[in-house]
């Protein structure tokens, strides 16, 4: 006899192993993983959300440097993730599916 496990069960189980990672990798929660191939432990990379110059300086406090009308701000969304190799996963016996939110 095999034993069903409920799709609320098999996504709470997913929500903790994604959790332990994230922790791993000392990163904030809201993070996604990104699942590389190697034995790298958890670590976070990128950047947050920002404001350049067109030239590419980055601008510290965007409302100052604002006019209406023409700006020379650029946004630039987040890049920031958690990086984990598969061979990490593996040897915790985590899957890889898991990290798929």
């Amino acid at each position: 006899m095999t034993t069903q496990i409920s799709s609320s069960k098999s996504s709470r189980i997913a929500r903790e192993y994604r959790s332990y990672v994230r922790q791993a990798a000392q990163a904030e929660s809201y993070r996604p993983i990104t699942v590389v191939d190697g034995a790298q432990a958890p670590r976070p990379r990128g950047d947050s959300w920002h404001y350049e110059t067109r030239g590419g300086t980055r601008i510290s406090h965007p409302s100052a440097y604002s006019k209406s009308g023409w700006s020379n701000m650029v946004y630039c969304s987040s890049t920031s993730r958690v990086e984990v190799g598969r061979e990490w996963l593996a040897a915790r016996c985590i899957p890889v599916e898991a990290m798929r939110a």
